[in-house]
Order: structure tokens, then C-alpha cells, then sequence
């Protein structure tokens, strides 16, 4: 599993994407991770892409890096009212899109399960458990990348 990120997202971010199983972490300021996606992948793509950011460009890169016949699942938030994308690209390669953003509750009910039976363990991605009175610190910490999840407790 490859993971990618700014310069910024050094430390925690990518630590804790290691600590979770990520086999590559790609700095995207600092090389084509279209292209180091193809070296990693023999110049077939990959199977799927989960675009988190929001980017423009990372949604444009993730329908170059996808290989036919293989799915993007989008969970960024653009904060754009519309953006273009390459849709004949999506066409030629039958590439499926999803727009993950809300769930049915039969969803919940399987993630639920997943955590109560240990398959899933949401505490790895907690980085931070602060008072409640310290919530300015703590939204600090997450708008400086410093942070992943912060646990406010009253």
C-alpha cells in the first residue's frame, strides 16, 4: 500500500501511515506519484486509489494511476462547487467512481462489528486526548498537521 503527501505531512502523518501498514509513503512535492506509482506497479496502475484530499490534482492524478478496470473511491471534500475531471480517461479505462461521502446504517452496523470483534481498531488513529477546554489547542494541532484524530473529553 502506497501512501501519499505534502512535505508537511512528515511526522505523524506519515509515522503513523507506516505504523498502519503503508509499504510506501510518496512525498508529492517531491516526485510524480503518478509515475512512481507505475515503476511500483510494473506499469499496470492500481487497483484502487482513495482520494482524501480534496485536490484537483490528485483527483485528475488518481484517474492516470488507477489501472483498467479499477476504482477510485472519493472521500475529499474539494470545498468547489464543481472541477473537471478526466472523464473520457474513466471511460477508456472503465474506471469505477465512487462518491463515498455517507453511508446507509447497514454500513455502520458492519463497521460497528468490525471494531467490537477486533478487525478494525479506531484508538491507532487517535494521536491526541485533551480536556474539553483545550479545544482551540487541539483544532490548532489538527489544522498544522500535527495531529490525526483528537479525543475532547468534558
Amino acid at each position: 500500500m502506497a501512501v501519499c503527501g505534502v512535505r508537511s505531512d512528515r511526522g505523524i502523518r506519515f509515522d503513523k501511515a507506516k505504523e498502519l501498514g503503508a509499504d510506501v509513503i510518496i512525498e508529492v512535492d517531491e516526485e510524480n506519484p503518478v509515475k512512481k506509482v507505475f515503476i511500483l506497479s510494473g506499469n499496470l496502475g492500481v487497483d484502487m486509489v482513495i482520494e482524501a484530499s480534496g485536490s484537483p490534482v490528485a483527483i485528475t492524478q488518481s484517474f492516470e494511476m488507477v489501472r483498467r478496470t479499477g476504482r477510485i473511491c472519493a472521500i475529499g471534500i474539494s470545498g468547489k462547487s464543481s472541477l473537471s475531471i478526466p472523464y473520457d480517461l474513466g471511460i477508456f479505462k472503465a474506471i469505477r467512481y465512487d462518491f463515498c461521502f455517507s453511508s446507509s446504517w447497514t454500513a455502520w452496523e458492519r463497521c460497528l462489528s468490525l471494531v467490537s470483534k477486533g478487525f478494525i481498531n479506531p484508538e491507532k488513529l487517535i494521536t491526541h486526548v485533551m480536556p474539553l477546554d483545550k479545544w482551540q489547542e487541539a483544532f490548532q494541532l489538527l489544522e498544522q498537521r500535527q495531529a490525526l484524530k483528537v479525543i475532547l473529553v468534558p
